[in-house]
């Protein structure tokens, strides 16, 4: 039994990974350029990903896989990746309703990052509501400069 169980992981694996190459060819191809993919992403089995332009300035692309409702932002034209740990964090400023995001958490001693989801819409110096994957429960986040989210005062 545990023996199937480990071709299995690697099987779902595998098709990860061509999932994820086949996510960059299609962003690559739209972009003209290099687009930033964490080889790491679990990306979903997507014939043909829906892809546009983030923002104004075409340095991210929004990909959706419109069978599944999933999507990502990728950073275009840099090295940087698109996520940190296992899960995407939005390369750019702003951010958007469902985007997937990381919270930093800092305290004396400690500095905690805590994967979660935008609830809502915001800009640097503003406010964003986060549900927190893990605990399903919800935090207020402000939004900075670089489009990073740190915990606000109101949640300790």
């Amino acid at each position: 039994m545990a023996r199937w169980m480990i071709m299995l992981l690697a099987l779902l694996a595998e098709t990860a990974m061509a999932n994820g190459q086949n996510l960059r060819q299609q962003a690559e191809a739209f972009a003209g350029q290099p687009v930033a993919l964490d080889p790491r992403l679990p990306v979903p089995d997507c014939q043909r990903f829906v892809l546009g332009w983030r923002g104004s300035g075409q340095t991210a692309i929004l990909a959706t896989c419109e069978a599944s409702g999933w999507r990502m932002v990728l950073p275009v034209g840099r090295r940087r990746q698109a996520m940190t740990d296992t899960h995407p964090v939005s390369p750019v400023a702003e951010i958007r309703r469902g985007d997937p995001v990381q919270v930093r958490v800092e305290g004396r001693g400690f500095r905690l990052l805590v994967d979660g989801v935008a609830m809502g819409n915001a800009g640097p110096g503003r406010r964003v509501v986060v549900r927190n994957l893990s605990s399903g429960r919800q935090m207020i986040a402000t939004v900075l400069a670089d489009g990073s989210l740190e915990l606000s005062g109101k949640n300790f």
